[in-house]
């Protein structure tokens, strides 16, 4: 590889590594999810606020891998001569590093995936268990006028 080529690398491939910052945020997101996946752990009332955010911070992560997945395929691809058949010249240790990228990247996606699902079928037991629970209360007063409201509509039509 040449000089030039080294040296335009180089910075990629750590904008790479530093962009995805996954060895934090995959054990901190995995961390919350695992809590909830433990066996024989029963919902609390408080848990919406922690379901919620997990789920906000994985559609994040998923939405911020995807992203650095297309930028590798897009680099890797312009790798390749223009029929796609066979590597550019001297471009062969850009091409593994790439696809070693591509294939972390895709299983911590997957993981990623596996765990939001997940999570989204721990709300959806959460809704059912404490349906009721977060509704905004309605005063009588408020609930008459608007019955009031409701009867005289309808003695219009």
């Amino acid at each position: 590889m040449a000089k030039a080529a080294y040296t335009a690398e180089r910075p990629r491939q750590f904008d790479i590594l530093k962009e995805k910052k996954l060895p934090f945020c995959v054990d901190g997101c995995s961390e919350r999810a695992s809590e909830f996946s433990m066996p024989g752990y029963q919902l609390k009332p408080s848990d919406r606020n922690k379901l919620n955010g997990s789920i906000k911070e994985h559609r994040g992560m998923v939405d911020k891998l995807n992203v650095i997945l297309k930028d590798l395929k897009e680099h890797d691809s312009t790798l390749f001569l223009v029929y796609g058949l066979s590597l550019k010249e001297g471009e062969n240790f850009v091409h593994s590093l790439n696809a070693k990228q591509i294939k972390y990247v895709e299983a911590t996606l997957t993981k990623f995936r596996q765990d939001m699902e997940a999570l989204e079928n721990k709300k959806r037991s959460y809704d059912r268990t404490f349906k009721g629970i977060h509704k905004q209360h309605i005063s009588k007063r408020t609930s008459k006028k608007k019955n009031a409201e409701n009867g005289k509509k309808e003695k219009a039509d």
